[in-house]
């Protein structure tokens, strides 16, 4: 079994992923895979609320909220007013490294989201789940965490937020993964350069 490496070593990892000169280290995901829509159909949605888009987003990232969730999340005017109210405190279209670690830290928003978004599986359930429907909504903000990805590198006290925060604002290491990651599609922002990356890595049998 791989024993996970620290998550500052990411940078390192990115650099160390061995490719064809000629090819892509992305291979075909970005043109084959379902995954190359997740921006597509997350981008259809209000950036205030959570809409079916969002839910289509993540299932083609291979995750799939249960129709409970579902209806909670789209159907109780109460739960997704609250949502809401959290979401529209949170920054649109502003990367991770360009804000302070206060706007992904205990007492903000972005963290009482996540904590009413665990709600809808209960705790210490849907981790995964629930961290691409945060990405869903902000993109540049929030990392995706993967239980593949997971086996590829550790997470700090479990706060994969900071771990990542520390990591891209940390300007040498992030000018490493943006050479390392630079042959992704433009649009694809940074945070989902380093998950797809890491994730096709981590993904022994990558299907192309």
């Amino acid at each position: 079994m791989r024993t996970p490496a620290p998550f500052a070593h990411i940078p390192s990892i990115l650099e160390g992923i061995k490719v064809d000169p000629e090819a892509s280290m992305y291979g075909s995901y970005f043109t084959r895979n379902t995954g190359q829509h997740f921006e597509a159909f997350a981008a259809m949605s209000d950036p205030g609320r959570f809409e079916a888009s969002d839910l289509i987003a993540i299932e083609a990232l291979s995750v799939r909220l249960h129709s409970h969730g579902a209806r909670r999340l789209l159907l109780d005017a109460e739960f997704g007013e609250r949502c809401a109210v959290l979401l529209r405190e949170i920054p649109v279209d502003v990367p991770l490294h360009d804000v302070d670690a206060s706007v992904i830290g205990p007492d903000s928003h972005a963290q009482q989201l996540w904590r009413l978004l665990r709600e809808l599986h209960g705790m210490r359930r849907g981790l995964t789940v629930i961290s691409k429907l945060m990405a869903a909504k902000r993109p540049l903000l929030f990392p995706i965490w993967d239980t593949k990805v997971a086996t590829l590198v550790s997470t700090p006290d479990g706060d994969h937020w900071r771990a990542m925060h520390e990591i891209v604002t940390d300007r040498a290491a992030r000018t490493r993964i943006e050479k390392a990651t630079a042959d992704a599609p433009q649009h694809v922002g940074l945070l989902r350069r380093i998950d797809v990356a890491l994730w096709r890595h981590a993904t022994i049998n990558v299907t192309e």
